[in-house]
């Protein structure tokens, strides 16, 4: 297959090279495995041809800046060359993009370091270590480097995470066929669903936020007359609200009565979980200056924590 390579001068024109194709971290919403975007959000977002911002928290923000010294000092323990590989790398038959952490060298052979620095709690919650020590990744990253692995044609990568600040691991990978030809036609159905309109059914529960902040944003005057469907997805929609409203008020009821018994007890400790039910006093609040009339603001009134953690079962 016909690669073609660009290097990244520029975030805006990462950004844009990004937005015609499908890229390795968008891939595994095509199998129902992506936490972070659905398969109708990305139909959406490739059919509009839309550049997508990436919003830094600073949790992605230090996990940059940490990674390159995961990646070097990975490396220097297993004896390769490294170095960051700053381009973006697509195959233009297939509209399927990759970009990367870095590229080393194992036995003469180059291949891709995919790096992730990972909070022990999200580690031990997340990824999977088998009784002979390997490392299995969540399915989505698995995924993601396969992707790289198909895109950039090299013959080897590994997954390098580093858990908790403190903890090293590699899990090797090779390039899978299997997977590189499943890849293949999901990407290629999912291209000819865009280019024919061929809009994928939302998942109702994941793409609620999407569909009403983004997708449906043009507002008129027009009064639409509810049809059969619709009034029966109200008669739910009522109902479930009803539902909401007995929960709300069973949890507030179950709350008050753990509170009462619990006394003056900051914290209750049971076989099931734990309750966290402090005080946290009164703020007298701010008295602005004169010429802003003088009056108080930001006043609170003390109020009892109340916050229960259920065991993991």
């Amino acid at each position: 297959m016909e690669r073609e390579s660009i290097g990244i001068v520029s975030e805006a024109a990462w950004l844009a090279a990004r937005s015609r194709d499908l890229t390795s971290t968008e891939v595994a919403a095509l199998y129902d495995m992506n936490p972070y975007a659905t398969v109708f959000e990305i139909w959406h977002r490739k059919k509009a041809g839309e550049i997508q911002s990436k919003t830094d928290t600073e949790r992605m923000k230090w996990g940059r800046r940490l990674e390159s010294a995961i990646a070097e000092g990975v490396a220097e323990d297993m004896g390769w060359p490294c170095a960051p590989r700053k381009v973006y790398e697509r195959i233009p038959a297939l509209r399927l993009g990759a970009s990367f952490d870095f590229e080393a060298e194992k036995d003469g052979q180059p291949g891709l370091m995919e790096v992730k620095n990972v909070d022990r709690r999200i580690f031990d919650d997340q990824w999977t270590v088998t009784e002979d020590g390997e490392v299995l990744a969540p399915p989505h990253i698995e995924l993601q480097l396969q992707v790289q692995l198909l895109v950039s044609g090299l013959p080897w990568g590994c997954i390098v995470v580093l858990a908790g600040g403190n903890t090293a691991q590699v899990a090797m990978r090779q390039p899978d066929a299997v997977i590189h030809a499943d890849i293949v036609s999901r990407v290629k159905a999912f291209w000819a669903s865009v280019d024919a309109g061929q809009e994928p059914k939302p998942d109702w529960a994941k793409d609620a936020e999407f569909i009403r902040k983004q997708l449906r944003l043009n507002v008129t005057d027009e009064v639409m007359a509810a049809g059969d469907e619709m009034t029966k997805d109200l008669a739910d929609l009522a109902a479930a609200q009803a539902r909401l409203a007995l929960c709300e008020n069973e949890v507030d009821a179950l709350k008050a009565k753990v509170l009462y018994a619990a006394g003056t007890a900051g914290k209750i400790t049971s076989s099931i979980g734990t309750v966290s039910c402090g005080y946290v006093a009164a703020s007298p609040g701010k008295i602005i200056t004169p010429d802003m009339v003088g009056q108080t603001i930001g006043g609170r009134a003390g109020y009892r924590t109340f916050r229960f953690t259920a065991k993991k079962k």
